[in-house]
């Protein structure tokens, strides 16, 4: 029985383990750039790593570069929201309650932040799951979503 999942060989097609043309040229083609990159290597020195001899390398500027990435370091700069340190004095519920009245009047995103500022992976997780309910609530109340 002919196997449906093998392509149909022709009569004209070449004997199995035969070199085809362009394979040759293939070959002779990786042979010709490793070369090149022997001689590049030898040019640079043995000793420096891949990373430094690749990025030695600078592409063309394109047209549309990005903009570079802010460093770490000016993330940590960043004011604070002033809920922040009136938060962390409060009991973890207190917190959780507050953040979820936070997210309702200042916008999920805002409170995120404040989330995220107070660094309590704890708090995170249970705004997150909060708010998740919350939302599923007043969505189905409104009608927006259906009751599962």
């Amino acid at each position: 029985m002919p196997d449906q999942y093998r392509e149909p060989v022709e009569a004209s097609a070449e004997a199995p383990g035969a070199p085809a043309a362009p394979l040759n040229s293939m070959e002779s083609e990786i042979a010709e750039l490793e070369k090149q990159i022997a001689q590049k290597r030898a040019m640079l020195g043995a000793e420096k790593p891949l990373e430094r001899v690749i990025g030695a390398e600078k592409p063309a500027p394109s047209a549309a570069a990005p903009a570079p990435a802010q460093p770490a370091s000016v993330a940590a700069f960043t004011p604070s929201k002033p809920e922040t340190q009136s938060f962390k004095g409060l009991e973890k519920n207190q917190q959780l309650k507050n953040l979820v009245d936070l997210a309702f009047q200042k916008g999920i995103f805002y409170a995120a932040d404040v989330a995220r500022e107070m660094d309590s992976a704890y708090l995170m997780d249970e705004f997150h799951d909060t708010l998740v309910d919350q939302l599923h609530k007043e969505l189905v109340e409104k009608g927006k979503l259906e009751e599962i």
